[in-house]
């Protein structure tokens, strides 16, 4: 996962905790009075995952185009590519707008939900 020099660095969890707490993305555990513990569990407030997920919404949304993104992000397959695209309810007011401007009636037929109503649906 990381190297170094090309070599592998086996136990990285914790230089990463540390990266994490130096740029305000961790907190250290704390006390009763809540004072940060010297030498307390840091608890991380992003994983790895999130900035995976980060670099792929950039890309996406910069209109690159997904075999070009999969390349630059070396991800093998669309799916797990797709896997980290999250589609927010932004990106869906945000293609509901475009689609607007395009069409020369200028109206959308139907009608966007909100995205918890969205999801309710689907589940039911």
């Amino acid at each position: 996962m990381f190297h170094r020099d090309g070599k592998r660095i086996r136990y990285w969890r914790r230089r990463w905790l540390r990266a994490l707490l130096a740029v305000g993305l961790a907190s250290r555990e704390t006390d009763d009075q809540g004072q940060p513990i010297k030498g307390g569990k840091i608890i991380p407030h992003a994983i790895v995952h999130d900035f995976r997920r980060g670099a792929i919404r950039a890309l996406s949304r910069a209109g690159i185009s997904e075999t070009v993104a999969m390349q630059l992000r070396g991800h093998e397959t669309a799916e797990v590519y797709r896997r980290y695209r999250i589609v927010t309810g932004d990106d869906l007011r945000d293609a509901a707008s475009k689609l607007n401007a395009a069409t020369e009636v200028g109206k959308v037929l139907g009608k966007v939900a909100a995205l918890s109503e969205s999801s309710e649906r689907l589940s039911s």
